[in-house]
């Protein structure tokens, strides 16, 4: 089932009943033919609601997210997932999980913003190489 942003406040009355107070939900322009994002704003946060429209397994997606999860503790700058009523970060049905939105701004390509981009790089790069990880990446 391909979410719409209609059904957007009802999935998360049922899997994030934490996140309240909904100032609005709008779809993310995204160029990429795998992935449908929503933005969700809150009175107090905002978060980003991914939904996979690849063949990506459940597993795959929950094992990424604990990675991603396990670099946001490291003080690496990424987008941290939320854990769902169920504990887990894959709502299954839908092939959804949710991330903590950050501000930002677009990169103006500058000597500083590039340092920074190799530093953060160079610190995930780091972090990856102490973890234990089987998964395998394919495109198919």
């Amino acid at each position: 089932m391909i979410l719409t942003k209609k059904d957007i406040p009802r999935l998360l009355n049922q899997f994030y009943p934490d996140i309240r107070d909904i100032q609005f939900v709008r779809e993310l322009n995204s160029k990429s033919i795998n992935s449908k994002n929503f933005l969700i704003v809150t009175k107090k946060d905002k978060f980003v609601l991914k939904q996979f429209l690849s063949n990506i397994s459940s597993r795959k997606m929950e094992k990424i997210c604990t990675i991603v999860k396990y670099c946001s503790e490291k003080k690496i700058r990424i987008s941290k997932p939320v854990y769902n009523v169920k504990k887990k970060f894959v709502i299954q049905k839908y092939r959804v999980y949710m991330l903590k939105y950050y501000e930002g701004k677009t990169c103006s390509c500058t000597n500083n913003e590039i340092i920074d981009l190799a530093k953060n790089l160079s610190l995930l790069h780091k972090e990856l190489g102490n973890i234990s990880n089987k998964y395998k990446f394919s495109t198919n």
